[in-house]
């Protein structure tokens, strides 16, 4: 029951914070180009900030070693979830195919990790970012475009995620760390993570045309598989993961239970995708997560018993 409530106040606290940005939109205090630009300050600057952050730590080849343990169920979790979408759902929309592989491991998964399992735990779930970058930056982009060409590892390389990984894991391993002035501004900006994803969600939510988003059987559909099916799928995987991992088998569950990502709708934009499907998906399988999460975040507890 503590699980439970402190994900259902994080929770709260996230959807007052998109609120605030349905209310902005709303009002015409923020607009297209506003919400663009907020998202590239998000993608850019702020949220490779909160992972090099969390890696201002002393060095520890433990900790290295669970890095690697991270890196490798998280990519046991995506390729299962790629797996069974292109089996079970062949003829699906390629931007429905790619909000079903992709959770928002970022925007939603960082403050319910930071609020559950505490700042340690963007440390290990910097490693499940990199797994989600690598693969939606290539294959999931194929996903959209049915292009061969972005199957390259150039691609899931040069992204604002791994970079910021690769930066904090050299200045992790090494001696020489941020001095403590520039670590404190850092982390001011770092702070603005969830109340920046979360009013840019609310701003994205407050765009759709309710009546087309609520009747929309096929979104609630998918939206089922993305934030119960799938998830408790993983969650049973993980069974198997010794507890002395805890935090790492939580992080890579919570990741997992996230709501479509923001990059459905993005790249649906950007390569000429379902731009319907990819709006509808990403707003409704993230009002949906503030029911979901809670409860399917506690059932960890009694899987893993």
């Amino acid at each position: 029951m503590e699980l439970l409530s402190i994900v259902f106040e994080q929770v709260v606290l996230m959807l007052s914070l998109m609120m605030a940005g349905w209310i902005a939109y709303h009002k015409k205090l923020v607009k297209d180009e506003g919400i663009q630009q907020i998202s590239n300050v998000l993608l850019y600057i702020v949220t490779p900030l909160t992972i090099i952050n969390a890696y201002q730590i002393p060095f520890d080849v433990y900790k290295l070693q669970e890095l690697g343990i991270t890196l490798c169920l998280a990519l046991i979790a995506m390729v299962f979830m790629i797996i069974i979408t292109k089996l079970c759902f062949p003829t699906l929309d390629g931007i429905g195919q790619f909000g079903l592989c992709f959770p928002n491991c970022g925007f939603m998964g960082i403050p319910l990790i930071k609020a559950i399992l505490g700042d340690e735990a963007v440390f290990y779930l910097s490693a499940y970012m990199v797994i989600f970058n690598l693969l939606a930056w290539t294959y999931g982009i194929y996903m959209v475009t049915r292009d061969r060409q972005y199957l390259s590892l150039k691609k899931g390389l040069l992204n604002p995620g791994t970079i910021s990984v690769i930066l904090g894991l050299v200045l992790f391993i090494s001696p020489i760390k941020i001095p403590p002035l520039l670590f404190r501004g850092m982390e001011s900006l770092a702070n603005m993570n969830t109340p920046l994803a979360m009013i840019i969600l609310g701003c994205y939510i407050a765009k759709m045309p309710w009546k087309k988003l609520l009747l929309n059987i096929k979104i609630y559909q998918l939206s089922l598989l993305r934030l119960v099916i799938f998830p408790l799928c993983i969650g049973i995987l993980l069974m198997i993961v010794p507890e002395k991992y805890h935090i790492i088998k939580m992080t890579v569950y919570i990741a997992s239970c996230a709501p479509a990502a923001v990059n459905t709708m993005i790249f649906a934009i950007q390569f000429q995708g379902n731009k319907d499907m990819g709006a509808s998906f990403v707003s409704l399988s993230s009002l949906l997560s503030l029911l979901s999460m809670p409860l399917i975040i506690s059932l960890s507890s009694w899987l893993w018993s």
